[in-house]
């Protein structure tokens, strides 16, 4: 793992993204607030407060690793 931090928050006039560094890659989070304030609002909170940092995702389903499901979904939880 790199020292940099895991977490990176960036903006360049559009919507907030929030860059997750993990030891299988980089993974870019688009915030939304116009569609979801309240949510946003506290998810950059738990960035800008570091709560993020050092966790890590306990489950991640593609549609590669569902075969037998009927109905097929894309999530990553942590």
């Amino acid at each position: 793992m790199c020292n940099a931090p895991p977490i990176e928050l960036t903006s360049s006039g559009g919507n907030p993204r929030v860059l997750i560094s993990t030891s299988h890659g980089d993974i870019e989070v688009e915030v939304c607030p116009d569609k979801a304030p309240i949510t946003s609002e506290n998810f950059l909170r738990y960035v800008d407060d570091r709560l993020y940092d050092w966790t890590a995702f306990f489950r991640t389903v593609t549609m590669e690793n569902q075969p037998n499901s009927e109905v097929k979904i894309e999530v990553i939880q942590g």
